[in-house]
């Protein structure tokens, strides 16, 4: 019987080590780039389910931002051919029920096709800045706080016989309410939004405005206050139902920078 050599034994012994270890490198280099192909695979698809929903996003948004400005137009034109009767609707300070009818009336009947036009400037930037960042529900929510609330306290404390109408009011309104907002944000770009849209309905309002002397100004003025007040209300950290891309309660930055990162091996 022939004898076993120790040292053939040890040389076999090392290849089998060697052809183990090899097999469990080639397993987890496997795994590796099977989990690296996963996350690019995700990371490709969150990225394009993220461009389809911005798209889908601006799409609304300038859909409903052209209806919007379609109704200022149409009702601008009745207005035209009715001679001017859609302003003897308009709201006027203390005047019951008719003056009070026009909280309705007034945002949708500029004084001409010209102040509805450089009107519709700020408002359409600020209404697209607002829906696409911050989503509808609060353009909505602004827009009736202009109209409505800023409508009713004007037709209280406005002079007699001064005008309300047009999207001057409701450019104010977003315009206080981004510059005080932003504040809070310390975002430059929504101060010099709002601040350069309300200058730029001041300018063009008392240059072109039949009766700039008559505009209800203390009446701007409220709207204006009335954003801001609602900017300050609603600070950003507190804004959770509206806004577009809203972070979950139950998730902190500390939490996150505090978690420790997973070993490599443990992935793999």
């Amino acid at each position: 019987m022939a004898e076993h050599d120790p040292e053939t034994h040890a040389l076999a012994d090392e290849d089998v080590g060697h052809s183990i270890r090899k097999d469990d490198l080639e397993q987890q280099v496997n795994s590796w780039m099977v989990n690296m192909m996963f996350a690019m695979l995700v990371g490709k698809a969150k990225t394009k389910a993220k461009q389809l929903a911005d798209e889908a996003r601006n799409s609304f948004v300038v859909k409903v931002l052209l209806g919007l400005l379609a109704l200022l137009v149409t009702f601008q034109v009745v207005n035209i051919i009715s001679g001017d009767k859609l302003h003897d609707l308009e709201l006027k300070p203390r005047d019951f029920p008719l003056g009070f009818i026009g909280l309705v009336i007034s945002p949708l009947v500029d004084e001409n096709f010209t102040m509805l036009v450089f009107n519709s400037i700020p408002f359409s930037v600020q209404a697209a800045y607002i829906m696409s960042k911050y989503g509808t529900q609060l353009f909505t929510l602004l827009t009736l706080i202009g109209a409505g609330m800023g409508g009713a306290i004007t037709w209280v404390i406005a002079r007699e016989h001064a005008h309300f109408h047009g999207l001057a009011p409701l450019v104010f309104t977003y315009g206080f309410y981004l510059m005080l907002r932003a504040f809070f944000a310390t975002d430059s770009r929504e101060v010099v939004l709002g601040a350069s849209c309300v200058a730029f309905t001041i300018i063009f309002t008392a240059l072109f405005s039949p009766n700039p002397t008559e505009i209800a100004w203390e009446g701007l003025s409220v709207c204006g206050l009335l954003g801001a007040g609602y900017g300050y209300l609603s600070k950003p950290e507190e804004m959770l139902d509206i806004v577009w891309n809203k972070v979950p309660d139950d998730i902190s930055c500390e939490d996150a920078e505090d978690e420790p990162l997973a070993d490599e091996e443990d992935v793999l």
